[in-house]
């Protein structure tokens, strides 16, 4: 949890989805969700997409990765399983309500520009400035093993 709104989370199938949901709504009871996933090709996406779109407002973003839906392809799907969506070529933190808990979700490989996002949203918004980014961001989002490892 960064800043108090947002969420990165690697759920890539259904069940993971479903846990995610049940823990949000444990962790930020009544509120406002706002979810933006990619997945893999080889992923449930539509399945994944439909249990996002109840639970909050959802947006389908892609990524870099040869493996992943671009973002076209995933609004396609959810097109045609009738799952109400926005799209986006890239996190656009902006999209969001700004009551809503953020959470990006899907790929692995989507988590890299998710913490980007959430780095330039965070200098936007004055909560950090440009000189302390990598460090601020850090502090806020990794345990002491995992902010000694994410520095080598």
């Amino acid at each position: 949890i960064l800043y108090k709104r947002f969420v990165l989370d690697v759920a890539h199938n259904p069940a993971a989805i479903t846990k995610l949901i049940s823990a949000l709504y444990t962790c930020f009871p009544g509120k406002k969700m706002h979810f933006f996933a990619g997945f893999a090709k080889d992923k449930d996406a539509g399945t994944c997409l439909r249990l996002l779109a109840n639970a909050g407002e959802l947006t389908c973003i892609g990524g870099d990765n040869p493996r992943l839906f671009v973002v076209e392809e995933l609004f396609a799907l959810a097109e045609a399983m009738n799952v109400q969506c926005s799209k986006s070529p890239f996190i656009d933190i902006e999209l969001a309500d700004p009551e809503a808990i953020c959470v990006i979700c899907g790929s692995f490989s989507l988590m890299e520009s998710g913490r980007r996002s959430i780095e330039d949203w965070a200098i936007e918004s004055g909560l950090t400035n440009d000189g302390d980014r990598r460090c601020n961001f850090l502090d806020r989002a990794l345990t002491p093993k995992r902010r000694e490892r994410s520095l080598l």
